[in-house]
Order: structure tokens, then C-alpha cells, then sequence
């Protein structure tokens, strides 16, 4: 069974949504991050799913957020956990 996000999650000890988006290729993540993000995906044999582009009636929603300072550690954290909240109910953000 190849690996999943979460396996590379915890090995990295980042967010599953950080994953996500490391090997996507989208949103911001440190470069260092993201080499490591895929080495670890590389080395735990993780193969990305692709899912069939969503039918019109199944399209996902957006949502945005405004943040004042990125710069507090803290809101990077509350970011990915709003990511994973939204992508489980089908809103990209």
C-alpha cells in the first residue's frame, strides 16, 4: 500500500493540507519545505491519485480569508487547520 498524506505528514511534521499543497505545487510553502515534503514522498513510495474533474452539479466552493499578520506563528497554524476544514467540505480556499 503506498503512502498516504498523513504518513508524510507526520514524517515531516507538517500539516496534511501543507503536504497537499507541496506536491501540488500550489500556495505558499518555504522551497526547503516543499524539497523535503517530496523527498519524504519519494522515499515512502506515496503515487497521487488522480480524481476525475468534478461534474458541474459537484463543484467545489471557495472561500477566502483575511488574515492582518502573517508574520505571528500562530496564524499559519489556524490557516492549515482551516484549509483542512474547508478541502473536507469540498471549498478550496
Amino acid at each position: 500500500m503506498s503512502a498516504t498524506l498523513r504518513d508524510i505528514a507526520i514524517e515531516a511534521g507538517v500539516a496534511e493540507s501543507t503536504v497537499s499543497r507541496a506536491l501540488s505545487g500550489h500556495g505558499a510553502i518555504a522551497d526547503r519545505t516543499r524539497l523535503r515534503i517530496v523527498e519524504i514522498a519519494g522515499r515512502l513510495g506515496y503515487s497521487r491519485t488522480k480524481r476525475p474533474a468534478p461534474e458541474s452539479s459537484e463543484r467545489r466552493g471557495l472561500a477566502g480569508v483575511v488574515v492582518a499578520a502573517l508574520h505571528n506563528s500562530f496564524y499559519p497554524f489556524l490557516l492549515d487547520r482551516i484549509h483542512d476544514e474547508l478541502d473536507a467540505l469540498c471549498f478550496d480556499m
